[in-house]
Order: structure tokens, then sequence, then C-alpha cells
């Protein structure tokens, strides 16, 4: 086990009444174990660091790190080939930006994609024609999201 991942395991066990370090030590641990090509560990510390962020006496209620741990979590499923579960967690991450943020844009691209990947057309579709109706939308978006359409006909 390197040495990196003894030390977060040793803060993760000394975190009990800190409740507010855990979300930080499950996404690095989730980071180590990507990086030892651990894919469903590091899934699981993103989990757990999600939950740990809902737990009562956590004092870290960053929607900043809820954001970054769903992105985390999306890549991951999306790595896996788990296309299914990358577009749940993307649905999740829709929850936590404006209606029209360039953050929720590019959550409703990377949707379309997954949607096409598993053959869910309509719901493709849906989240490209989102991204092309929005007055914000770049020139690169609206380009992504055009590219897209395209590739479902």
């Amino acid at each position: 086990m390197p040495e990196a991942e003894i030390a977060v395991r040793e803060g993760l066990s000394c975190a009990e009444n800190d409740k507010g370090t855990l979300p930080n030590l499950y996404l690095t641990l989730a980071l180590i174990k990507k990086a030892e090509n651990q894919p469903s560990e590091a899934v699981r510390s993103l989990e757990e660091a999600l939950k740990a962020l809902q737990e009562p006496g956590a004092s870290l209620r960053d929607p900043e790190m809820t954001i970054v741990i769903l992105w985390r979590l999306a890549e991951l499923h999306s790595e896996m080939s788990n296309q299914r579960a990358a577009a749940a967690t993307l649905i999740q991450l829709l929850n936590h930006y404006p209606v029209d943020s360039s953050g929720r844009r590019r959550a409703q691209l990377w949707l379309g994609d997954s949607h096409a990947n598993s053959g869910m057309l309509k719901e493709a579709r849906k989240y490209y024609e989102q991204v092309l109706t929005s007055p914000q939308a770049s020139d690169e978006e609206q380009a992504a999201a055009r590219d897209g359409l395209a590739e479902l006909l």
C-alpha cells in the first residue's frame, strides 16, 4: 500500500470526531485509487465522500465539493463503460447548477453523449436540444450539441 494511501486511511480512522474532513479524505483516497487503476475502489470512495457530506455532524456542506465529487464519479462510471450510472450521476449534478450555467450545459452535453452511447436516443436528443435552446450557450457548446444531434441520425 503506497504511503499516500496509508496516510489517508490513518486520517479516516482519526476523523470520527471531525466529520468535516471526511469528504476531503474520501476524495483523496478516490484519486489515489484511480491513479492505481482501481476504478471500483475509487467509485466506492467517492460514494463515501457523498455520504459524508450528508452526515448531520458534517461541518463541511460545501456545494462545490459535491459538484467536484459528482463530476469525478460520472467520469469514473464513463471510463468503466457504465453509461447508465454516468448518466444518473450527471442528472444528480444538474440539480447543483443554476438553470443556464456553463457547468449545467457541460453536464447536459455529457448526458446527451451518455444517453446516445446507451442507445437512449430520445433522451440524448432532449439534452442536446436543451443546450441548443440556451441563450447563454457558447458557439462551441452549440456546435457540440449539433454534432451530437447529427450522430443520432
